[in-house]
C-alpha cells in the first residue's frame, strides 16, 4: 500500500501543479484517521422536471432532493487505516432548520481515474486535471455491481456529464461548483458554494 494520499496517486505529476490550499486539503496519507473540516454556504438547484430522477439518486445516496440557497454545508474527509480510500461525509443545514447528509468514498483505480462510490455499489468514474491551480473532475460514466457483475452506464443514460471545479479564492477559501449537463435536457443538477478550510 502506498503512503501517498489517494488524490496524489490519481493526479500523479499534476499534484505539484495544484494550488497549495487545495493540495493541503487533500494531503491525507492513506494510513491516517485525520479529519479535515470544511464549512461554507451553498445552494442546490435542479429543474423540477427531473425530480423523479433526483429521488432515484437519493435512494442511492448520491443526491440531495431539497433545493435552496443559503445552505450551511460542512464536509468531513478522512482516510482509514484498513482502506486505500478517501471518505466523505457531507452535512447540509437549510435556513428552515432541515438537515440532510450523504456519504461517499473515493478510490483510485490504478489507471488514472477516481471512482466515487455511494450506496449499493454505484460509482461515478472521474478523470482529474489541474488548470491554473484549480482541481477539475470530469465524469466518465457510472459503474455498478448489482448482481456479481460490474455494469458500465454511460453519462447520457442518467443525468449527463458531471463537471466539478474547485477554485482557490484566498489562502483558506475555495469555491466549489458541481454541475451535471445532459446533451438533451441541459443542466440537470447543480450545487455550488464558497467554503472555508480549517487546516
Amino acid at each position: 500500500m502506498q503512503n501517498n494520499s489517494v488524490m496524489q496517486q490519481a493526479l500523479g505529476k499534476q499534484w505539484d501543479e495544484l494550488d497549495p490550499i487545495i493540495r493541503k486539503m487533500y494531503d491525507l496519507p492513506v494510513k491516517t484517521t485525520t479529519k479535515l473540516d470544511v464549512e461554507g454556504t451553498m445552494s442546490v438547484d435542479y429543474p423540477w422536471a427531473i425530480y423523479p430522477m433526483v429521488m432515484a439518486g437519493k435512494i442511492f445516496g448520491a443526491m440531495i432532493e431539497k433545493r435552496g440557497t443559503g445552505i450551511k454545508g460542512s464536509v468531513y474527509r478522512s482516510s482509514r487505516i484498513d482502506s486505500n480510500a478517501l471518505f466523505w461525509h457531507r452535512i447540509l443545514i437549510y435556513p428552515d432548520g432541515k438537515q440532510c447528509s450523504f456519504k461517499s468514498r473515493m478510490e483510485f483505480d490504478g489507471e488514472g481515474q477516481l471512482i466515487e462510490y455511494v450506496r449499493f455499489g454505484l460509482g461515478l468514474r472521474l478523470t482529474l486535471t489541474v488548470k491554473k491551480g484549480c482541481l477539475i473532475y470530469q465524469s466518465q460514466g457510472y459503474t455498478w455491481r448489482p448482481l456479481r457483475r460490474w455494469l458500465t452506464i454511460p453519462d447520457w443514460m442518467l443525468y449527463g456529464k458531471a463537471l466539478i471545479t474547485e477554485t482557490p479564492i484566498s489562502e483558506n477559501q475555495i469555491t466549489l461548483d458541481f454541475t451535471m449537463q445532459h446533451p438533451l435536457y441541459g443542466k440537470t443538477y447543480q450545487y455550488k458554494g464558497i467554503f472555508q478550510l480549517f487546516l
